[in-house]
């Protein structure tokens, strides 16, 4: 049986599979995110709508919205929590910071000060 290297692994751990978790968890939360906001949107006035003069909803949902909102704070706290799992597992050389928590986080808290302006 071969010797591991000093730089390499022998086995996923706790630290490197919570951040896996974080990301995993972090994409769906986005994903339901973007897909509450689609519904949220008012539907896009087409050829048939103004041929017919069909009227429908002008404004957003602000019910789903605010579901939207309140589900960037979990996002957030799920994503500053893989980060702090992969900062304190970046100590070789080849370890990577996630970058879908870093663009998700990002995005939160970007949509968290949006929202916040936005009221």
């Amino acid at each position: 049986m071969a010797r591991k290297g000093m730089n390499e692994r022998s086995r996923s751990d706790f630290v490197a599979k919570l951040k896996n978790v974080s990301a995993v968890l972090s994409w769906f939360l986005g994903f339901g995110i973007f897909v509450l906001l689609g519904f949220a949107r008012p539907p896009v006035r087409g050829f048939f709508d103004r041929q017919y003069d069909i009227t429908f909803q002008q404004s957003w949902n602000m019910l789903l919205v605010q579901y939207a909102y309140f589900l960037l704070y979990p996002l957030v706290f799920i994503c500053i929590i893989g980060l702090i799992a992969n900062t304190s597992r970046h100590k070789r050389k080849y370890d990577t910071y996630s970058a879908s928590l870093i663009v998700l986080g990002l995005m939160g808290i970007l949509g968290i000060v949006y929202f916040i302006n936005l009221v």
